[in-house]
């Protein structure tokens, strides 16, 4: 996958924002000439994710993105949708855009517009997630979550629900401490101290049956979020981050080594650590065969792929699992089933 900042504009001012707001380059937008030489890079059928700043507010997106979409690559836009309507939805589908990933971080205007500090935002995306979907565009909401809105992460589970459906998956992204996110005092919380309300939410997306994951690239290990560890997705193997100029961004604990997870963990953020420490991380141990069958087979059932035997297998499997899979797969089984009863 590549991602490519086509713009470092914004019409937003998130609290959360992790864009060198100092950057000589904030202000400009590169040409299509530019993007073309990018993409050569890329081969056909790859996927490819426009970003930003707001993509939106670039002149050429649509050139852009046809550009983009040669050779079948798909191509996905990372947006906060507050300049999207009708006409602009179909325009971006005519070009050859398959995928909206929207910013939207809270469950209410009042909240929202706390945390982007655009009055009325809030409104504008919602409108623009309409008109992507009336495209025919698939669209996954991105919920930055950090200290301003964790706690209120199950209500907007609901609200999703209750606006959108099943049709629109939630990726919930953990707040990077860098540039504004840094700067801005009170954004950052401990994982663990607040644990049962990220539970809380997924909770719900399982029990109404809404898709969603929680990218590990952006600090948060599996082993936080232990019953929950399928739905972390994970990063390209490395050990540490680092970023362009060398500096290590991502640290981990000596036990991480012996973690199933640990090649494709990439850690805490190195200012988290030396906020909170590495205490929170805790190794976790391969599965044996019977246990992935078992954790298999329940994201099966979370997927609609569930077996006819499934209840027995369960039944026998579990009898011999850890504490901590039994507790996972029997959260999953439960949620699941209960959303299914609505």
């Amino acid at each position: 996958m590549a991602v490519i900042r086509i713009s470092r504009v914004c019409n937003g001012r998130c609290v959360f924002c992790g864009v060198d707001t100092q950057d000589p380059c904030r202000q400009c937008h590169p040409t299509r000439a530019e993007v073309a030489d990018l993409l050569v890079r890329f081969p056909p059928k790859s996927q490819v994710e426009l970003s930003g700043g707001e993509p939106t507010l670039h002149p050429q997106l649509e050139e852009i993105i046809r550009l983009a979409a040669h050779r079948r690559r798909l191509v996905i836009l990372q947006t906060n949708a507050m300049l999207i309507d009708r006409a602009k939805a179909r325009a971006l589908q005519a070009a050859g855009l398959r995928k909206a990933f929207v910013s939207l971080h809270a469950p209410d205007a009042e909240l929202s517009d706390a945390i982007t500090r655009t009055p009325g935002g809030f409104g504008r995306t919602l409108a623009g997630i309409g008109h992507l979907l009336d495209a025919g565009l698939l669209v996954n909401l991105n919920c930055v979550v950090h200290a301003g809105n964790v706690r209120r992460l199950a209500d907007y589970v609901e609200f999703i629900f209750a606006r959108f459906g099943r049709r629109t998956p939630i990726t919930f992204s953990m707040m990077a401490p860098t540039f504004r996110a840094w700067d801005t005092p009170g954004l950052l919380f401990r994982f663990t101290d607040h644990r049962p309300d990220l539970t809380r939410a997924f909770d719900r997306c399982l029990a109404l049956g809404i898709k969603f994951d929680v990218p590990q690239i952006c600090g948060l290990p599996p082993c936080l979020v232990p019953g929950y560890e399928s739905f972390v997705a994970l990063s390209t193997p490395e050990v540490e981050g680092v970023d362009p100029a060398g500096e290590i961004t991502k640290r981990k604990a000596a036990g991480c080594r012996e973690c199933v997870f640990d090649r494709h963990c990439t850690g805490l953020w190195s200012r988290y650590v030396e906020r909170y420490g590495l205490g929170e991380l805790t190794p976790i141990r391969p599965l044996t065969r019977q246990a992935r069958r078992l954790h298999s087979l329940a994201r099966g059932l979370f997927t609609g792929h569930m077996v006819k035997t499934f209840p027995q297998q369960v039944r026998e499997s579990l009898i011999t699992q850890p504490e901590w899979v039994r507790r996972g797969v029997g959260r999953v089984i439960g949620m699941i089933r209960g959303g299914r009863a609505r």
